[in-house]
C-alpha cells in the first residue's frame, strides 16, 4: 500500500517535500522544551521529515478553513500539554498548526490531533492519515474531546 495518495503526494512535493527528506531539528526541540513541551520519536521523526513545510488544503471544502497544515511547531501556543494530556492521556508534542492557526500535536504513540478554541479535533492515528486528512478533507471533522468545562463540541459537517 501507498504512503500517500496521489493528491498527498502533489502537494507534499509541492510544499518541497521527497522521499528521503531528512531536516536537522535541533532548534525546534530546544524550541519545544523551552515551551514546556515533552519531545518524543514519533514528533523527531516527523519534524526531520517535514518540519518547514506547509501543505495547502484542497481549494473550496469549506471557504473559510482553507489554512494549510504547516509543519513548525515554533507556532504552537504555550500551555496546552497538561489540558491535553489531562483529557486525553498520554505524551504531546507539538508539531505545528492548521485550520484557523490550530495548534496541531503527535502523542508519542503516533496520534496527531489539532486543537483550538478548546476544542481537540482527530486528525489522524499516524502522521500520514493526518496529512491525508488535512490536504484532501474527505471525512468528516472528529471533535474528541473538549479542554474546558462548558464548551460545546463543534465540528464542520462534511458530506
Amino acid at each position: 500500500m501507498d504512503r500517500f495518495s496521489e493528491l498527498a503526494l502533489d502537494e507534499l512535493r509541492y510544499a518541497g517535500w521527497h522521499e528521503g527528506r531528512s531536516i536537522g531539528i535541533s532548534d525546534y526541540c530546544a524550541g519545544i522544551v523551552n515551551a514546556g513541551y515533552s519531545v518524543h520519536e514519533h514528533g523527531k521523526e516527523v519534524l526531520t521529515e517535514f518540519g518547514g513545510l506547509t501543505l495547502r488544503s484542497r481549494p473550496g471544502w469549506i471557504p473559510e478553513f482553507e489554512d494549510p497544515l504547516s509543519f513548525d511547531p515554533r507556532t504552537v501556543a504555550m500551555g496546552y500539554e497538561n489540558s491535553i494530556s489531562k483529557v486525553l492521556g498520554g505524551i504531546w508534542m507539538p508539531i505545528g498548526s492548521w485550520v484557523y492557526y490550530s495548534d496541531v500535536f503527535i502523542e508519542s504513540s503516533g496520534f496527531v490531533i489539532a486543537t483550538e478554541f478548546d476544542l481537540v479535533w482527530k486528525l489522524g492515528e499516524s502522521i500520514e492519515q493526518a496529512i491525508e486528512f488535512s490536504v484532501t478533507v474527505s471525512t468528516k471533522f472528529d471533535c474528541i474531546a473538549v479542554l474546558k468545562d462548558g464548551v460545546e463540541p463543534w465540528g464542520p459537517d462534511l458530506k
